[in-house]
């Protein structure tokens, strides 16, 4: 009768060694083996490289690469002058 009386604190102590011995298995294996690690990692130069590609675009309508060259004339004259030499 003792037994039954104290089944569910037994299950409930039997749960928590089965996770704590599920997550010890998983801690060991992170520490010692490379499942769980990426080996290529990209440096900062091409982090930068890539975002500037994503956030960058080409323009492609004409409207708009005009209102860009003239923008660009009206605000900064001398590099105008730079580029014909």
């Amino acid at each position: 009768m003792v037994f039954l009386a104290n089944i569910g604190l037994i299950v409930m102590i039997s749960l928590l060694a089965f996770f704590g011995v599920i997550i010890l298995v998983i801690v060991m294996l992170r520490r010692h083996t490379n499942l769980f690690h990426k080996d290529e990692k990209p440096d900062d130069q091409t982090i930068t490289h890539q975002e500037l590609n994503r956030m960058l675009e080409d323009v492609d309508d004409e409207e708009t690469k005009k209102a860009m060259e003239q923008y660009q004339q009206q605000t900064h004259p001398q590099d105008e002058n730079k580029e014909n030499k």
